[in-house]
């Protein structure tokens, strides 16, 4: 919560954009303190669409630009944000630590068989694209305030 709390007095706005429905995903926030460091919740009953829809973006986009775009999907974030040329950071805790302790510069290509692991588990399809590559891995909410300085 504190890389949150960061990157707000930054000045960068955060929108939580979720395929999950705000019944649902809204209370979670509220009782780990999260919802009020976000702008905008963001869900497909809202938009009229899901990730990877990228009409989902809309709500946005309409706040100003869109810096980058975290989420743990292969096919529904890292896809959608480049398409949509958004710098795409793919989150996961589970790392093995060489990765992890990796400079940040280095973990995307370190990290090719994780990445196409996790596309065929998403998708079925062994076929990947550079539209499947992130621009950035993390492996917590914190590594976010490396990024964005």
């Amino acid at each position: 919560m504190s890389a949150l709390m960061t990157l707000r007095k930054k000045g960068y706005r955060l929108v939580a954009l979720t395929n999950g429905f705000y019944k649902y995903q809204f209370p979670v926030m509220e009782r780990l303190g999260l919802a009020p460091l976000f702008d905008q919740i963001v869900t497909p009953e809202e938009a009229g669409c899901a990730k990877p829809d990228p009409q989902i973006l809309q709500a946005v986009y309409a706040l100003g630009t869109v810096v980058g775009h975290v989420g743990d999907r292969i096919d529904h974030d890292v896809v959608m944000a480049n398409q949509e040329e958004i710098p795409s950071i793919w989150i996961r805790h589970t790392f093995p630590e060489w990765i992890k302790r990796a400079i940040m510069s280095e973990r995307i290509q370190l990290a090719q068989p994780l990445i196409k692991e996790k596309y065929e588990k998403e998708t079925g399809t062994q076929t990947i694209s550079q539209e499947c590559q992130p621009n950035y891995i993390v492996s917590s909410i914190e590594e976010l305030n490396r990024i964005f300085t």
